[in-house]
């Protein structure tokens, strides 16, 4: 593989990742408010809505791994110009996922009871 020149890193490839890396930041405390106080949306629940939710709970935090990995795969791309498009899209692709995750999850929390 040939050396990497100066030419071939592209200036701003950390402008994308940066911003993602800001608004995830600023999503991810209220996303993880909002599921550490969903359990009181379900204090009367019965057995079976509760399984459900405890179902719904646990899949919302595993998914969070998703936008971790997306703005991980974003920042460690490497520098350079052929690869600008895919660190924009995962970079864009990571609040994203966590929004769409947050919104999904309250929506389902709805349907729980």
């Amino acid at each position: 593989m040939p050396a990497t020149t100066m030419d071939d890193r592209h200036w701003g490839a950390w402008i994308a990742p940066c911003i993602a890396t800001i608004v995830t930041v600023i999503v991810a405390p209220f996303a993880f408010t909002v599921l550490m106080l969903s359990p009181m949306a379900c204090d009367a629940c019965s057995a079976t809505e509760q399984d459900d939710f405890n179902v719904l709970f646990w899949s919302f935090a595993a998914g969070l791994v998703i936008p971790v990995a997306l703005l991980t795969a974003s920042w460690i791309l490497p520098w350079r110009r052929q690869y600008v498009a895919a660190r924009i899209i995962l970079a864009v692709l990571a609040p994203g996922s966590l929004i769409g995750l947050l919104l999904l999850f309250i929506q389902l929390l709805g349907s729980v009871h």
